[in-house]
């Protein structure tokens, strides 16, 4: 079970990151603190199953696939709280 998460939460990774570069690169559709409010959500739940997925290493690969998601996770996380933090100070 935990090695399905690990597996999901890389992919949920990725399209967290790629909804990120989407919205930082790309005209505004929608209201530009709803999309980064979705991307912030989906981080954290990689994040989350990211950390729980590690309970499942059991070679480099599962390892380094973990990491890899705990950390941009977490990275990505942070940017998105400080562009929301900054934005709710010039509104």
């Amino acid at each position: 079970m935990s090695k399905t998460l690990n597996i999901w939460s890389f992919l949920i990774m990725f399209l967290s990151v790629g909804l990120f570069f989407t919205q930082s690169f790309v005209v505004q559709i929608i209201q530009p603190s709803i999309g980064h409010q979705l991307t912030l959500a989906l981080s954290l739940l990689a994040f989350l199953l990211g950390v729980i997925g590690m309970f499942s290493i059991d070679n480099w690969k599962a390892a380094f696939r973990s990491i890899l998601t705990v950390f941009f996770s977490a990275s990505l996380s942070v940017v998105l709280t400080f562009i929301m933090f900054i934005g709710l100070l010039f509104d």
